[in-house]
């Protein structure tokens, strides 16, 4: 494209219609168009699991060095299983900004679930302030889709769009600019979150530490959306000094540590004694939290 670096083009034949998209960089727009490619492949192809299986089974029965049959069904299984969970995600969502009918897009640090004409939009936001994914084209973590079955998309909306009317919310046939004023409205400049939700420093840091207490995700992502926290930094509750992960992960909180997560919190942050969060965890024999840092880890450090 010879106006905009990093820009590419999805082509829908059927609808005859253009979807312009701008990567941040080269390297995720190559990516992306890596990833495309490979749908398109694997939607073109015939994909027979009867004869996976079937060959699966004959290696068992050979008992091949080094490729375990079990582990590779196993493996097939889970992925089978995430596929389901992400297609009842799109089958029983409408789109969060638009209400257009099975969104396959991810706001992932605001989890709100899109469609593609609305992600656009939100791309053009930048990653700063919406981080979008698309939930058939892209490997979604687990974490989000577990996120996604706790925190229902009319709970969300109910935050940040509770002063909104029905008549300014855009329509699936909207046109691009009343969704764009819509969305940087509702994103960017959080005009229809309720004033009552925002609150000095203070109060939001006691009650983000009583959220963890009571293990509330909801009341969580309430608190750091409608107001401007760093959720990487040390605060001080009843004397002592935390980060909001290392207390969680102290507490044993492991879905509030994924929430924090998606929405930026660091894993390798110290605390004022030099302690990570996976410390916290291991102080306090946190396996299921443990485990969730070591992976996490293995990742980020790749």
């Amino acid at each position: 494209h010879n106006s905009y670096p990093f820009v590419f083009e999805i082509m829908n034949a059927n609808k005859r219609k253009t979807y312009t998209f701008q990567a941040e960089t080269e390297f995720e727009m190559e990516e992306w168009i890596i990833a495309i490619s490979n749908a398109i492949n694997e939607q073109i192809s015939t994909f027979d699991e009867k004869k996976i299986d079937d060959k699966n089974n004959a290696d068992n029965k050979k008992g091949k060095e080094g490729n375990n049959p079990k582990d590779i069904i196993s493996l097939n299984s889970n992925e089978n299983e995430k596929k389901k969970k992400i297609q009842k995600l799109i089958n029983e969502n409408i789109c969060s900004d638009c209400g257009a009918q099975k969104p396959t897009w991810l706001s992932i640090n605001w989890l709100t679930v899109i469609c593609i004409d609305c992600s656009a939009i939100h791309r053009n936001l930048g990653v700063q302030i919406t981080k979008i994914r698309s939930l058939e084209l892209d490997n979604i973590s687990e974490e989000y889709i577990e996120l996604l079955s706790f925190v229902k998309q009319t709970d969300i909306n109910n935050i940040l769009e509770n002063k909104l009317t029905k008549e300014e919310k855009p329509k699936y046939n909207s046109s691009r600019e009343e969704r764009e004023k819509f969305i940087i409205n509702k994103y960017k400049e959080k005009q229809f979150i309720n004033e009552d939700n925002i609150n000095d420093e203070n109060t939001n840091i006691k009650d983000i530490f009583e959220s963890i207490n009571n293990n509330d995700l909801l009341s969580l992502y309430k608190i750091i959306k409608s107001n401007s926290i760093d959720i990487n930094k040390i605060y001080k509750t009843n004397g002592e000094e935390f980060g909001f992960m290392h207390y969680c992960a102290k507490n044993g909180m492991l879905l509030l540590l994924k929430l924090l997560y998606v929405m930026g919190g660091d894993i390798f942050l110290n605390d004022n004694k030099g302690l990570k969060p996976i410390d916290y965890a291991n102080f306090n024999k946190k396996e299921n939290i443990i485990k969730y840092f070591e992976e996490k880890e293995m990742k980020e450090k790749k």
